[in-house]
């Protein structure tokens, strides 16, 4: 099993240079759009470029978000179904299975073997998944049963923004003019690497939860040994830890009788856990560090993390009353603050402001419900903004900070225009 692990690992590296390439590709062809627009004059508003590339289609996030949409509206179009869904998840697994509902049941296990490996910190092993857990799933069309987003307005609120950029372009720019056609080629080069951006996003969240389902694997040997209490604390372990179970363990020898297994076994088994224990600890005290954006160390000198120990519970580092960061999606918010710092699928974000470290695209169901959204990390072409213009809410990001200077319940004005946030009392 650990030969199949790194066998996958090596096979996707061969081909990982390519995200990179398009990544580099993405980047310049946008910067020329931005060059191409200005040399122009097209318009003096600065996300035009932002806006132009918004609904190109065939992006996997989007399409993730369209088959959701689709399951919810079977839902909220069915009494019947409804009434299910107000039951407890395990009922309402038990009974989407009954015959008479065949063709929801059917969508419901496709949406799960195409994105359900999307979720809130997907690249997190340790993280549950829809696909394995569908109880998530069922979680997550509760939380958006009463969400007014539905396929047809989410492509209309799309359309009208592209269509506006474009009009913008059309004024300015005529077929037979050079610089025309320079205009579309950057615009069409920039499309095609965002797009490639996030399917390939995609495809590493799909290899990390490949991945998550080998250790899996072997977390139930590890169970089915003794060497471990539950499948999950395999997440605590090392590679190596893992490695070393993996060609040494009795599941992969000849078994005995039970009382034949010998000591050093015995004391394997016992250091498995003692080191499972003190690691749930050590993360448990982690949880009070604020860390800086980086921490730059050798691998003979490993930082002490004793230094940025703090109390989070304090009120933030610094009370000002504006905020300052990168406007990606223009509009102005106003509304109450939520601040997210650990993936919780089904928070309640209806109505207001999502405010967290950074998100990645298991975060789409979250930000669909937020009037505006600030992250502390991103930048103008990162996840948070492609995904917020797309659903044409404020965006903010790269606002220091920002989980530590708002609290949960604060009332906030979000400028994505300018990238101010204000505290309104």
């Amino acid at each position: 099993m650990w030969d199949h692990l790194e066998q996958s690992i090596e096979r996707t590296f061969e081909q990982y240079h390519l995200t990179i390439v398009n990544d580099y590709l993405a980047f310049k062809a946008f910067g020329w759009l931005q060059d191409a627009i200005r040399d122009a004059r097209i318009s003096d508003n600065p996300e035009l470029a932002n806006e132009l590339v918004v609904g190109q289609g065939g992006v996997e996030s989007e399409l993730a978000v369209m088959a959701f949409l689709k399951i919810k509206a079977q839902v909220l179009g069915n009494p019947q179904l409804l009434s299910i869904f107000s039951l407890h998840d395990e009922d309402v697994l038990q009974k989407i299975q009954a015959p008479e509902y065949q063709g929801f049941y059917s969508d419901w296990q496709n949406y799960l073997e195409r994105f359900g490996d999307r979720t809130l910190a997907e690249l997190k092993l340790e993280i549950k998944s829809p696909r394995r857990n569908p109880e998530l799933l069922v979680q997550l069309v509760k939380s958006q049963l009463d969400s007014q987003m539905s396929v047809e307005n989410f492509k209309e609120r799309q359309g009208r923004i592209f269509e506006n950029a474009q009009s913008l372009v059309k004024a300015k720019l005529k077929w037979w003019m050079p610089r025309t056609w320079w205009f579309n080629l950057t615009l069409g080069l920039s499309r095609y690497g965002l797009a490639n951006r996030e399917n390939m996003r995609f495809c590493r969240t799909r290899v990390y939860s490949a991945s998550k389902d080998i250790f899996l694997a072997m977390a139930n040997l590890m169970v089915l040994d003794g060497v471990l209490d539950a499948a999950e604390d395999v997440f605590y372990l090392t590679m190596e830890e893992v490695k070393e179970f993996a060609y040494s363990a009795p599941s992969n020898q000849a078994r005995g009788a039970e009382d034949e297994c010998d000591k050093s076994n015995q004391i394997e088994r016992k250091s498995y856990r003692e080191i499972v224990s003190e690691r749930k600890e050590t993360y448990e005290n982690y949880r009070s560090l604020r860390l800086p954006d980086r921490i730059i160390y050798s691998k003979t000198d490993k930082p002490d993390l004793s230094q940025y120990l703090e109390d989070v519970t304090k009120e933030g580092v610094d009370l000002n009353e504006v905020l300052k960061g990168v406007p990606v999606s223009k509009g102005i918010a106003e509304g109450e603050a939520l601040v997210i710092t650990e993936p919780v699928l089904n928070a309640d974000v209806k109505g207001k402001i999502l405010i967290s470290k950074m998100t990645d695209p298991g975060w789409v169901f979250l930000m669909s419900q937020a009037i505006a959204l600030v992250t502390e990390k991103g930048s103008l072409l990162s996840h948070t903004a492609i995904v917020g213009r797309e659903l044409g809410i404020p965006v903010v990001v790269a606002v220091q900070d920002v989980t530590q200077r708002i609290k949960t319940g604060e009332r906030i004005r979000v400028n994505g225009s300018t990238g101010v946030i204000e505290r309104l009392g």
